[in-house]
């Protein structure tokens, strides 16, 4: 009988399309959650899932009742979402895939996305980093994420994305940064060209890395502030083709 009904209450989550499981300590209250960080001056931690996500149950039960984890996220406001139910916070956040994981700030602007299955050690390195570089990370967000951006912000926050192995989420801020062209002086330009082939290569996307090479090689190669990173980016090349 007891099995019954728990089968039953199963399946009653599932149809009404919210989380089978929450991990401890995650809010599912969003107007709750956003009030929360802003109170308390706290970046939010959003867990992007769905009820039929694998890897957003092997991280209930694996990455986020890790003890380090845990105590990480002391310093975030964490956020349960329904991707399939909140439509919206899924649009603000570019969410296409499960689980994705959304550091932002207190006011919501986006800092970092994670996208796929992390495990304890990476989600403490990502939670770590953000947290180390939290007011230089939490200005770009928020000029980033505002009417009029400064490519400078969106560079930093691509570059930082880059250095957290999230290469899909660098890939769009360099493209979003380098459709302004008109706007950028080439101190912006150039690192974000490179950038954007680094990313590439980082998605095995080689052939489409070496087109923005070709395009972006003349000028790095003639400044010796762009020619060592070139050089790196080069050598990825490389390996991304053989």
């Amino acid at each position: 009988m007891r099995k019954s009904m728990l089968f039953s209450l199963l399946i009653l989550l599932v149809a009404a399309g919210l989380p089978a499981v929450a991990a401890e300590g995650f809010r599912s209250d969003r107007k709750a959650a956003f009030d929360e960080a802003a109170r308390e001056a706290r970046p939010l931690l959003i867990d992007f899932q769905t009820t039929w996500c694998v890897a957003c149950r092997t991280m209930e039960k694996s990455t986020w009742i890790d003890p380090d984890v845990v105590a990480a996220m002391q310093s975030y406001v964490p956020l349960v979402v329904d991707g399939e139910r909140d439509r919206n916070l899924v649009a603000r956040y570019r969410v296409e895939a499960y689980p994705t994981i959304v550091i932002a700030t207190a006011e919501g602007a986006p800092i970092l996305t994670l996208v796929g299955l992390q495990t304890a050690k990476q989600m403490r390195s990502h939670l770590d980093a953000v947290s180390e570089r939290l007011d230089q990370l939490a200005s770009w967000a928020g000029s980033a994420d505002s009417r009029k951006p400064d490519p400078e912000a969106i560079l930093g926050l691509a570059e930082f994305a880059l250095e957290r192995d999230s290469g899909a989420e660098a890939e769009r801020l360099f493209r979003e940064l380098l459709r302004r062209k008109k706007n950028l002086e080439d101190t912006t330009r150039i690192p974000a060209q490179l950038g954007l082939a680094r990313a590439l290569i980082e998605l095995e996307e080689c052939k489409d890395a070496d087109k923005v090479l070709r395009e972006t090689s003349p000028q790095a190669a003639d400044d010796n502030r762009w020619a060592p990173r070139l050089q790196q980016v080069n050598e990825a090349l490389e390996s991304c083709q053989s």
